[in-house]
């Protein structure tokens, strides 16, 4: 019988599973690479230790989760298609299941409008969204809600970065394995459609998106590639909270702990209630419940100069009042929990119509993929998952290890 998923405001099965990616807590460890394709996930799982074997999950809804480990560390790799939806869908219920900070890296794919060729790789230091604006598209007036004329058929975003050190390293790694090939550093545009937001030209559709490439130079000559996934892997990480607390008390916490923001980052209990005595599906946290909703009482001062992020940028949004009629303003140090970064290697030159080879993609995927791993595996975390009852456990491993050993035997047995 299939499983029964509850608490509508985030789907669960009764054992923890989520509803998309269909894992639970011990499936996932906390240094994570994100692709697009299955058989991508597939190639960088042969790099992984024999021992434990890697485990496999397929979700049944576009997702794939490998879990094992890379030169003994804790590694998962989880295929998620294309898309803003399953971004945020990998994200948001990885998140979910995972104590500790998250490390994610995206290796993907992109296409060129600028001066990268097929096969080179670009390490995006920020993205921007390209998306369509529907306004646009719906003529007549709804009087109702009668919003002014919209003039432009798409919506180009401000730009939001990834995690500077990863950035950094990623390239590193990069030179290492690919030593032939250009490594790009710049910023990549983000889009909703594969084909109408990158300006792909349909007579059976009237996307107006004939100048949506002029107009991302227009506004970021820079602009190197397109993908669609990187912008929202960079905002989510930069929007992710690993604990909320007021400068007082941090101050407090400092002097009487000697914690430092990484300490922070990396969930220590004193500030961070962990995921597996606190969940947010449960039934008291319903959004639609007004008659059990408490009163916000706060709202986010503009001017922070408390705010600290190992991102190293600010966010710059205007204040948020919450609850006009009751408002007390506070300032809050938010630390962000997912640290992330991109390799992207361009599979298609708009500029000259070329598409790249299977060829080159079999050639290109391990290697890209080892690059991946031995970033990951030098980004030190404090507190990660525990281990106890993972996929991944020490107790795996030695089992696996006494059954090779048992195997060994009887081949020598039987040799004799």
């Amino acid at each position: 019988m299939k499983d029964q998923l509850r608490y509508a405001d985030f789907p669960k099965v009764d054992d923890g599973r989520t509803y998309h990616v269909g894992v639970k807590r011990g499936e996932v460890a906390n240094r994570i690479i994100t692709v697009e394709n299955p058989s991508r996930a597939l190639v960088i799982e042969r790099l992984l230790d024999r021992n434990p074997k890697p485990f496999i999950l397929d979700s049944g809804r576009g997702f794939l989760t490998i879990t094992g480990r890379y030169k003994t560390i804790p590694i998962s790799i989880i295929s998620i298609f294309y898309g803003f939806s399953m971004m945020d869908f990998f994200i948001r219920e990885v998140r979910q299941v995972v104590d500790g900070p998250l490390v994610i890296i995206r290796l993907g794919s992109c296409g060129s409008i600028s001066h990268p060729n097929i096969g080179d790789v670009i390490v995006p230091s920020g993205a921007f969204s390209v998306t369509k604006n529907y306004d646009y598209f719906i003529h007549g007036i709804d009087t109702k809600d009668a919003f002014p004329i919209v003039d432009s058929p798409y919506n180009i975003s401000k730009i939001t970065y990834c995690d500077r050190e990863m950035c950094e390293m990623l390239q590193r790694e990069f030179s290492k394995v690919l030593t032939t090939t250009p490594i790009f550093s710049g910023i990549n545009a983000c889009t909703d459609s594969f084909y109408s937001s990158q300006g792909r030209l349909d007579d059976n559709f009237l996307d107006e998106n004939h100048d949506v490439i002029n107009s991302i130079f227009q506004k970021y000559p820079n602009a190197l590639t397109m993908d669609m996934e990187t912008f929202i892997l960079y905002h989510l990480s930069n929007i992710s909270i690993t604990t909320l607390v007021s400068p007082s008390q941090l101050q407090q916490s400092q002097s009487s702990t000697n914690l430092s923001d990484v300490d922070l980052l990396n969930g220590r209990k004193s500030l961070h209630q962990s995921r597996s005595s606190f969940d947010i599906t449960s039934k008291q946290r319903c959004s639609m419940d007004v008659s059990r909703r408490k009163n916000n009482t706060f709202s986010i001062s503009a001017n922070n100069s408390n705010i600290h992020r190992p991102h190293r940028h600010h966010l710059n949004n205007s204040s948020r009042d919450l609850n006009s009629n009751n408002q007390l303003h506070h300032q809050y140090n938010a630390i962000n929990s997912i640290r992330s970064t991109s390799a992207l290697v361009v599979f298609c030159d708009r500029k000259t119509n070329e598409f790249i080879s299977d060829d080159m993609i079999n050639l290109l995927d391990p290697l890209c993929g080892e690059a991946c791993l031995n970033t990951l595996i030098k980004i030190e975390i404090k507190e990660s998952h525990n281990e106890e009852g993972s996929v991944w456990s020490n107790k795996l491993m030695d089992k696996s290890k006494k059954e090779n050993k048992i195997v060994k035997m009887i081949k020598r047995k039987f040799s004799v």
